[in-house]
């Protein structure tokens, strides 16, 4: 059947003849796309995880798609495993979606200390498989010829004023062993350039299923990377992913490449930074773009 064909959803609940919700059962044992992110030593549920089990969900409905576009990308409450414990999750459409564009929502039941079951809502997002104008930012692969401060992987998290016990640590799925040595961040006040090898483990990794995999979203993760890394060189605080008013994933990268991240700063106000993002491979094709990508300052 088709939940054979998606590695990130267990089952679904069928009324009529619609698919009213799918859910999974979130595990670091079993998932190693939420294990290698962590919030300090919590794990915590990446923006991409949820857009893959909402595409996932698409493709249940209507079948595979070539292309994917994701718009009005909500994070409300981000979802952390404390203790490791495993968490059950679920994606429903809301009932105003028309038949082409799905408005899904992400949540799952919490258990109060006062033994009350109470749902939350952690993101919402509407999701199709018709990308909108991406030409106009390809004018930000000419970045590279501006002035930029050049560091490794490695310089950039070694820099002693960005050490942050509650940092975001990512396992090798994110950056391997060749990434941290190999990767270079290249920014500026204005935009930031990061040059990422595609991590082997990606590959190798029988539990991460690539090639079932609608988003890479391991790889698309770079999209939010790339702002929080600018964020965090300009105004020396971890920040997270809230919102994006559109992101779109053109061709998936599934083979070592190296991938060019350029996220250009659209401005920083209310501790909040707006960036635009493409990650163009060496053809100077973009795989991936995202508009409006808002990242937030979280307190330590």
């Amino acid at each position: 059947s088709d939940i054979q064909e998606t590695p990130l959803i267990d089952w679904i609940t069928v009324k009529g003849q619609q698919i009213e919700k799918a859910s999974k059962v979130i595990s670091v044992k079993r998932d190693p796309l939420f294990d290698q992110h962590r919030l300090g030593a919590t794990p915590l549920i990446p923006a991409v995880g949820m857009m893959e089990i909402c595409a996932e969900y698409y493709r249940l409905k209507f079948g595979p798609k070539e292309r994917y576009c994701f718009r009005k990308l909500s994070i409300l409450n981000p979802l952390k495993l404390f203790h490791e414990q495993s968490r059950e999750i679920f994606v429903a459409t809301k009932p105003d979606s028309d038949s082409k564009t799905l408005e899904l929502t992400f949540n799952s039941y919490f258990q109060t200390k006062l033994g009350e079951t109470k749902l939350v809502r952690h993101g919402e997002m509407q999701v199709n498989d018709e990308p909108g104008d991406f030409n106009s930012l390809l004018k930000y692969s000419d970045l590279i010829h501006e002035k930029h401060t050049l560091v490794s992987w490695r310089q950039f998290n070694a820099n002693s004023k960005w050490q942050f016990n509650n940092t975001i640590n990512f396992g090798p799925l994110f950056v391997d062993e060749y990434g941290i040595l190999n990767n270079t961040i290249a920014y500026n006040q204005n935009s930031l350039i990061y040059t990422h090898n595609l991590p082997k483990e990606q590959l190798e990794n029988r539990d991460y299923r690539l090639a079932k995999l609608l988003l890479n979203p391991c790889l698309m993760d770079t999209l939010f990377q790339a702002a929080a890394i600018h964020a965090l060189s300009q105004w020396d605080r971890i920040h997270l992913p809230m919102y994006a008013e559109e992101i779109g994933v053109l061709r998936v990268p599934r083979q070592i490449e190296i991938l060019r991240i350029i996220a250009y700063s659209n401005g920083y106000q209310d501790e909040t930074g707006d960036y635009d993002i493409i990650v163009i491979d060496a053809d100077g094709e973009i795989c991936y773009y995202a508009k409006n990508v808002m990242v937030r300052r979280i307190n330590l």
